[in-house]
């Protein structure tokens, strides 16, 4: 077993995925009153996917695809070469968000009706989509956090088949808020610099030297 299989094996991930999953309670709640206090360590908003036809492991290593935490920092992934084998780390950028950004985007997803108890985002009978991902956005406003989760959201109708008002909806917010600058004002963002955690987690897994 080489160095790069053998590490392989112990997957690493940064320190930081620990806190990304810190998104509160599965909650919901929809108030006029969206502060941030006593949020400072908490994750305010959360888009990533999960699930889907992966190879075993993936779960541990998903980060993603925006992060934003009460702290005034967003977190983005990078760009990873097509090459082979890739890096044994997904590179991950930072930048910082001002209050206003992040009021902004508490507003958005206000104005989405993402704060109140989520509605039915099952995909139409008649899309016929196996092994997708689900997109997963969680929203943490005042201690408590609305998650909404549809299966193969953006890919369910490439063709203009059938979706519904409620996937939709939801569609537009993410693409919208995967970038950040533009959602919220360049004015408010700083600029990106690779994060440079201060840890990393492990998980050992059962392998047969005889593959490797």
């Amino acid at each position: 077993m080489n160095r790069r299989n053998f590490l392989t094996a112990l997957i690493g991930t940064p320190a930081l995925a620990a806190f990304l999953a810190a998104c509160g309670d599965d909650t919901t709640q929809s108030s006029s009153d969206n502060s941030l206090a006593g949020a400072l360590d908490e994750v305010v908003l959360r888009i990533g996917y999960e699930g889907g036809f992966v190879p075993a492991g993936t779960s541990f290593l998903n980060l993603p695809t925006v992060l934003v935490t009460g702290d005034g920092r967003v977190f983005t992934p990078g760009a990873v070469p097509a090459v082979y084998p890739g890096p044994l780390l997904q590179p991950m950028f930072e930048r910082s968000i001002t209050e206003q950004g992040i009021a902004t985007l508490i507003e958005m997803a206000d104005a989405a009706g993402l704060l109140g108890v989520a509605p039915d985002y099952s995909l139409p009978a008649e899309n016929m989509i196996a092994d997708a991902p689900d997109t997963v956005v969680a929203i943490t406003v005042n201690g408590t956090t609305s998650v909404h989760r549809a299966y193969a959201l953006g890919i369910d109708s490439p063709d203009g088949g059938p979706s519904t008002p409620a996937r939709d909806n939801l569609l537009r917010f993410v693409t919208q808020v995967t970038d950040v600058a533009t959602a919220v004002g360049s004015g408010n963002v700083g600029s990106e610099a690779a994060f440079a955690p201060d840890g990393y987690r492990f998980q050992a897994m059962v392998v047969d030297p005889t593959q490797w």
